[in-house]
C-alpha cells in the first residue's frame, strides 16, 4: 500500500513539472508573438521599402505578403529575429530562453523557412 502511494506522489510531482515548464514554454510564445511580431514586421516592411527598385517594386502587397508569411508562426519569428540580429542568441542565453528556442525549432520543424544557397550570380532581368 505505502509503495502505491509513493509512486502516486511521484506521478503527481511529475506531472505537476511538466504542467510548469508547458506553462513556461506558452509564456515564451506568447514573448514572441508579442514583443518581437512587430519588431519583425517593421524591420521587414523597413528593409523592403529600402530596396525598392524596377525589379523589386516591394509595394504594400509585397510587405504584406511577406509580413503575414514571417510572422505566422512562432518559429518563423524567432528564425528571422535571430538572422537579422533583432534578439541574440546571447540574449535568450541569459533570459533563460536558450531551450524554449530549440524545443520550438524542433516541434515547428516543417513551418521554418528553408534558405537556399545560390552560386549563380543575379542577372537582374537580362538573359
Amino acid at each position: 500500500m505505502e509503495l502505491i502511494i509513493i509512486i502516486a506522489v511521484a506521478v503527481l510531482c511529475w506531472m505537476s513539472w511538466q504542467l510548469w515548464r508547458a506553462k513556461q514554454f506558452t509564456a515564451f510564445k506568447g514573448f514572441l508573438f508579442s514583443d518581437i511580431k512587430p519588431l519583425v514586421a517593421a524591420n521587414i516592411e523597413q528593409q523592403l521599402v529600402e530596396q525598392r527598385s524596377n525589379i523589386y517594386p516591394n509595394n504594400a502587397i509585397h510587405i504584406q505578403a511577406a509580413t503575414e508569411y514571417w510572422t505566422k508562426h512562432a518559429s518563423r519569428i524567432l528564425q528571422y529575429a535571430l538572422a537579422e540580429e533583432l534578439i541574440t542568441e546571447q540574449q535568450l542565453k541569459q533570459q533563460g530562453r536558450y531551450r524554449f528556442c530549440q524545443h520550438l525549432f524542433h516541434i515547428e520543424a516543417n513551418h521554418m523557412h528553408v534558405y537556399q544557397m545560390s552560386s549563380e550570380e543575379p542577372t537582374n532581368g537580362k538573359s
